[in-house]
């Protein structure tokens, strides 16, 4: 089992005083939770984490499989509109809620990719 300091958790925490200092910091803390199976207070750590590093592609992704909505997928294709990694995660889960957005959505991405 790993250690894990109760203010490193907190200071990820919604509302912290104690900013995140770095995104690599953030993803570490998640793994860490994973194996200790903390993992379930991860999500709200990095839309913390989000606020400090809005345009950070890897607290998006690690954000978007971790139990993401429909807004926090149009907050990252809004941070990271140009990224289609991004965008394949969109589109992915939209085919999967709303496969009628899905299809409007794509062929905005088309007409965007071939004008």
């Amino acid at each position: 089992i790993v250690p894990i300091s109760h203010n490193l958790i907190l200071e990820f925490l919604p509302d912290s005083p104690f900013p995140a200092k770095t995104e690599g910091t953030v993803l570490s803390l998640g793994s860490a939770l994973e194996m200790v199976g903390l993992d379930d207070s991860f999500p709200a750590i990095l839309r913390q984490a989000l606020t400090q590093f809005p345009d950070s592609k890897p607290l998006w992704l690690a954000s978007l499989s971790n139990g993401a909505g429909l807004s926090d997928y149009e907050s990252a294709v809004a941070a990271l509109p140009e990224d289609s990694d991004i965008w394949r995660e969109y589109l992915i889960f939209l085919s999967n809620s709303n496969p009628e957005k899905c299809t409007e959505m794509w062929r905005e991405v088309m007409k965007k990719g071939f004008s």
